[in-house]
């Protein structure tokens, strides 16, 4: 067998840099997978974050995984049960954040790549949200590496919901300005 061309050599490299993320592994479960909806890819995300990530409050600047309840839902046209978001500023019951699945997952993946090592940064209005302190799950902070960032961004794990509580078509999200 010949020598490997330098084009065969990247994509090897690019391939093996994949697994070595979060993001990676799970899409390459979903490869070998049949069924793969956004609740897989949250437990995947899950079972994944259980091992690597540490569970604590966050801090400024961080970005981070957990469940949420929303304290007033007939307030919202629809909220995420599971936002993936960067840490901005605390009030007084509550933290204020930008959670990226509100943009499609097409870029979201570079938006957050951009944000690591940032403490203040301006995204799209539609991601800040507020989240009552009380009201979240096990919060999961993502390891501070821009790959890992990126390739857990990409990940379609949100968990839209109505004031009734019934799924809301992704597109719609990530289309609303």
């Amino acid at each position: 067998m010949g020598r490997k061309t330098l084009k065969q050599r990247q994509e090897r490299d690019a391939a093996r840099a994949a697994d070595a993320t979060i993001g990676g592994r799970i899409k390459a479960k979903a490869e070998m997978s049949g069924g793969t909806d956004t609740d897989w890819y949250a437990n995947e995300l899950y079972a994944e974050l259980s091992e690597v990530a540490e569970v604590r409050f966050p801090k400024i600047g961080e970005l981070c995984y957990f469940s949420y309840s929303a304290a007033y839902p007939d307030k919202y046209p629809y909220w995420d049960r599971r936002p993936l978001a960067f840490i901005q500023a605390y009030e007084e019951d509550k933290i204020l954040a930008s959670n990226l699945h509100y943009l499609s997952p097409n870029y979201r993946g570079a938006v957050a790549k951009g944000l690591i090592n940032k403490v203040s940064v301006t995204l799209p209005k539609k991601t800040l949200h507020k989240y009552f302190f009380t009201n979240m799950g096990d919060t999961f902070i993502i390891p501070n590496d821009s790959d890992e960032w990126g390739s857990v961004a990409e990940l379609v794990t949100e968990n839209f919901v109505n004031k009734y509580g019934r799924k809301v078509e992704l597109q719609k999200v990530w289309d609303n300005p």
